[in-house]
């Protein structure tokens, strides 16, 4: 054959060849450009989109409404993802065991987290150490068995709303966002060297976000302030490492998070606890009110780096020798405590008649409607502040905030402030507030620390007998 032949014949060939890397180069991009609406430019975040493999898992063990399930959770993304409740009752414990702990599900937890909603869980949620790739979400769950994530990394947050445990085990776990539980019930919370790089809330309002915030309506507010607090038999923090701590309406035997570290603010309120502590902790800010504890409140050897405030709490004793506060310890009260007659009043200045006039008429005002304001706070027993280190303590100017027996050996501070601004409020003129003020003032004005006011209320105590 002529050589013009064999040239044409191998021409020809290259020209198909490359007609076909064309049509194989270029049906992608065709396919994708008649999946777009209207031929119009849609973008995806690549953090969104997924394979249809992604949906399409299963494992052997699962029936055919858990894989519809999981085909629901899958294709719904970050919705919420509601089952049937007609087709299935339970939801096996293993079922989020595998979605949580088997690696072919992590790009679907990583894109759009894990949400489930209204399932009764059966059986244990065992999660083995390791890590979760995005953030969870439970609302309205009944877990049925213990539920445990000790020594889990979880990449998110994990949130439950009106939901109820037996156990729950967060043991030496890291959650990356936040970890909050809304409305959610548990006979034991173990959060023993728990790490929550965010803030941890705890709280009946199950209409809050990570940080306590209500978002509702006030209709919704005042509904949601009827809520009942919620109920855990313990709660143990003992170690944990966070950024704020939120505790709010909240019935417990025991509260327990000695050595917690707390570089924002503690905010226990609300609360029916029998016993509280927080020993050898650090805490940057502490916030206690409208709390009942029925024991003690114990912060022996913890350090506060600013503010340490109890506002209307009743407790039984408070055990804090070696407490170190680097700026204030307050005490605050209601308008049922703040009241004494004007013989019991802490002052080593002069009272005037028109002070003297306010505090008779308090008195006379809480004999007549006392009984209409419901039973008086029960006073403290004891108050152990042994070798505490206090830059400034501030109380009302009433004996009934101390309690009768208050252990001071070794204690120091630079400064004792009466606040008048409750009782200023109920009617002592501006002008006579002022004076008083300046009298404490003028009495403990230091550079350096001044014994006079430890001497001050030291003697005044132990002429009442109420100090050892």
């Amino acid at each position: 054959m002529s050589k013009f032949f064999w040239s044409s014949l191998i021409r020809w060939l290259l020209q198909c060849v490359l007609v076909v890397a064309t049509i194989v180069v270029l049906q992608p991009v065709c396919l994708a450009e008649n999946l777009k609406p209207n031929g119009s430019s849609v973008s995806h975040s690549t953090d969104t989109v997924l394979d249809d493999a992604d949906c399409s898992l299963r494992e052997e063990s699962w029936s055919d409404s858990l894989q519809k399930l999981w085909e629901s959770i899958c294709t719904q993304g970050p919705s919420t993802a509601r089952f049937d409740e007609s087709i299935m009752d339970d939801v096996p414990g293993d079922f989020i065991v595998t979605i949580l702990s088997k690696p072919k599900y992590n790009r679907h937890i990583k894109a759009t987290g894990l949400t489930l909603k209204n399932m009764r869980v059966t059986g244990q949620v065992l999660i083995p150490s390791g890590k979760i790739p995005g953030n969870l979400s439970f609302s309205h769950l009944k877990f049925e068995g213990p539920v445990t994530l000790d020594k889990v990394t979880v990449e998110g947050s994990i949130s439950f709303t009106d939901s109820s445990f037996q156990n729950i085990n967060l043991g030496g776990a890291r959650i990356k966002g936040f970890l909050s539980l809304k409305g959610s019930d548990a006979l034991q919370l173990n959060g023993i060297e728990l790490k929550v790089d965010r803030s941890l809330l705890i709280t009946n309002q199950s209409d809050t976000n990570e940080t306590g915030k209500n978002q509702t309506s006030q209709n919704e507010t005042d509904q949601n302030k009827k809520k009942e607090n919620i109920t855990f038999k313990t709660i143990w923090l003992d170690d944990l490492k966070t950024q704020n701590l939120t505790i709010t309406n909240v019935d417990a035997d025991i509260l327990h998070a000695s050595g917690a570290k707390v570089d924002g603010t503690l905010e226990l309120t609300g609360s029916n606890l029998n016993d509280v502590v927080f020993s050898e902790s650090t805490i940057d800010d502490v916030l206690f009110g409208r709390n009942y504890i029925k024991g003690s409140i114990d912060l022996s050897y913890a350090h506060v780096n600013h503010t340490l405030e109890l506002t209307e709490t009743t407790f039984h004793e408070i055990f804090a020798p070696g407490l170190k506060v680097d700026d204030s310890l307050k005490f605050r009260v209601s308008d049922r405590q703040a009241y004494m007659p004007v013989e019991e009043t802490l002052s080593p200045c002069p009272a005037v008649e028109p002070v003297n006039e306010y505090l008779r008429k308090m008195q006379l005002w809480n004999a007549t409607t006392g009984s209409k304001r419901g039973p008086e706070p029960e006073p403290p027993v004891q108050m152990d502040l042994r070798d505490a280190r206090i830059h400034i303590i501030e109380t009302p100017p009433y004996v009934s905030m101390w309690p009768p027996v208050l252990y001071m050996h070794g204690m120091n501070f630079d400064a004792l402030r009466l606040d008048y601004r409750r009782t200023a409020r109920k009617g002592i003129p501006d002008s006579l507030d002022r004076a008083w003020y300046s009298c404490w003032l003028q009495s403990i004005s230091a550079p350096r620390f001044d014994e006079q006011p430890y001497k001050l209320l030291t003697t005044y105590l132990l002429i009442r007998g109420r100090l050892r």
